[in-house]
């Protein structure tokens, strides 16, 4: 489907040609994207469909058999190293019986601003009081990690990203587990997010409400489907399509999400 092309001095994230492979597996192919700044794209598929497999590209933990991936002009090694790119996983590999606390994850999003020493300048605790304020943990910043119900849980994680001060954030099936107050807030935090400029990619399963949630959504299948408005992508017989593709896959994409 045409789109008009956003100018390069607007260009968020820029995926061209790109195909990933895990062996005899093909994951991805010829996947183009562009994302301007200041949008929020729905990244939806089913299950096997490779948006985490994009995700992971997109961060450079994936090697692409072909393609080439920008960030703000930046290649995702240095996008990364210069702190502009923010991650939340859907599950986040942490010792929940560790004594760490909401304040100490969210500040370990501003590591690449902290001098030698690594010590939280002023700059960096007023990012931090600002990240657990949005996200509605003030009262419980102290509060261990392990301590927090599933959804306190991600908006601390959340919470982080948001403190890194990225200007693309990634997002893995954030509602995934999360309780209906904390996925609303969330919900309310990103589309914030974006009226700040930033760029928001959030690979999503659930498809009620995209059209308020999204500025825009990405359909997957291996391939990019369709790349348009929610109510576009999110019509019946598109749907239909999808699902029909993905059923007539190799299962052994099934692992990937």
């Amino acid at each position: 489907m045409t789109q008009t092309t956003p100018t390069q001095e607007h260009t968020a994230l820029k995926v061209t040609h790109l195909s990933v492979d895990y062996g005899d597996v093909h994951a991805l192919d010829d996947v183009n994207l562009t994302l301007q700044s200041g949008k929020l794209c729905a990244l939806v598929g089913v299950n096997g469909s490779g948006k985490s497999t994009l995700l992971k590209s997109i961060l450079g933990l994936v090697k692409p058999t072909t393609g080439t991936i920008t960030i703000g002009g930046l290649n995702p090694a240095r996008a990364r190293a210069a702190g502009r790119i923010a991650y939340v996983p859907q599950n986040e590999d942490v010792d929940t019986t560790f004594p760490i606390s909401v304040e100490d994850i969210v500040i370990s999003g501003r590591q690449r601003h902290m001098g030698f020493l690594r010590r939280p300048r002023k700059a960096d605790k007023n990012a931090v009081d600002q990240a657990i304020e949005m996200v509605g943990l003030t009262d419980l910043r102290h509060r261990q990690i392990g301590a927090l119900s599933g959804g306190q849980r991600k908006r601390a994680f959340v919470a982080r990203g948001i403190a890194q001060d990225a200007q693309l954030l990634l997002f893995d099936e954030p509602f995934a587990g999360v309780d209906h107050a904390s996925e609303q807030t969330i919900r309310t935090l990103m589309r914030g997010l974006a009226t700040r400029n930033k760029t928001l990619l959030v690979a999503t399963h659930d498809l009620a409400g995209l059209s308020t949630f999204a500025d825009e959504a990405l359909l997957l299948a291996g391939r990019v489907l369709i790349h348009d408005t929610p109510d576009i992508v999110c019509t019946p017989e598109i749907l239909a399509q999808v699902f029909g593709i993905v059923a007539n896959k190799s299962t052994s994409n099934s692992t990937e999400n």
